[in-house]
């Protein structure tokens, strides 16, 4: 997957061969053999609150990168990432151990790893036990927007190979789509809520909602906000580049 070692890339102005990171997951020698593993991966972090989640860091990024050079020119600098997607903001951080949190679907919230710290402040959990489940609410329902003067820039809304080849159609309805999953896993809605464009529009708020918390930009310091939004790649991926649910999210 190149979306790691490019993400790296703009984050600290080097190339892979320099910054370390190569592809989203690589081999490592372990004695006589070799190990795939994920590039964050590091068994001496964990995901707080998790006990079944594989820990994260980004010790295997080799350089410093823009958040490291506005704080080694303002020590007084804030920083806070966030990102709709697995450990999407981590990339954006480099190894500097600010506030860095992503939307975990295992778990249905945002998260961090040990790595930055051992708890969540109040802000993050309260959105998490509150702002958040309004959000997964309002995405089981995912009607289309675009007007049908302009629908013509995307392919067919009923083409087979899209999606899972069924669900292929607007409106993307929740308890249709999921009819047989849902008795049986109460969390499926964590993952649905995952692929909506619904899960960027919290992200931003939940962005907001630190930015205010930690007075980021708003006193004399140069700080650092970064927003990771993957919605659009995500619907891509799912639905294809030409479909009509990725024009809806553009």
């Amino acid at each position: 997957m190149i979306s790691f070692p490019f993400t790296v890339t703009l984050s600290t102005g080097n190339y892979p061969s320099k910054h370390g990171i190569v592809d989203a997951a690589f081999y490592e020698p372990r004695g006589n053999t070799r190990v795939l593993i994920d590039t964050v991966a590091d068994s001496f972090e964990s995901i707080i609150g998790e006990n079944f989640t594989d820990g994260v860091s980004p010790r295997k990024i080799l350089t410093p990168g823009i958040r490291e050079w506005i704080k080694e020119a303002d020590q007084d600098s804030r920083s806070l990432c966030v990102g709709s997607g697995y450990i999407s903001s981590l990339l954006y951080s480099s190894t500097s151990p600010d506030d860095v949190y992503w939307y975990l679907r295992n778990s249905g919230m945002y998260v961090t790893s040990s790595y930055y710290g051992n708890e969540y402040p109040d802000w993050v959990n309260i959105f998490n036990n509150n702002s958040l489940i309004n959000y997964k609410n309002f995405s089981r329902n995912w009607e289309c927007i675009v007007t049908q003067s302009d629908r013509h820039l995307a392919r067919d809304d009923s083409s087979v190979y899209e999606a899972d080849g069924i669900n292929i159609t607007f409106p993307h309805i929740y308890e249709k789509e999921l009819t047989e999953e849902i008795p049986k896993n109460k969390d499926i809605i964590n993952t649905w809520f995952a692929w909506t464009l619904v899960a960027d529009a919290s992200t931003l708020a939940f962005a907001r909602t630190g930015i205010i918390d930690k007075s980021v930009g708003q006193r004399e310091s140069t700080d650092y906000p970064s927003i990771v939004l993957s919605q659009i790649d995500n619907v891509c991926h799912y639905y294809g580049p030409n479909s009509l649910e990725a024009l809806d999210a553009i």
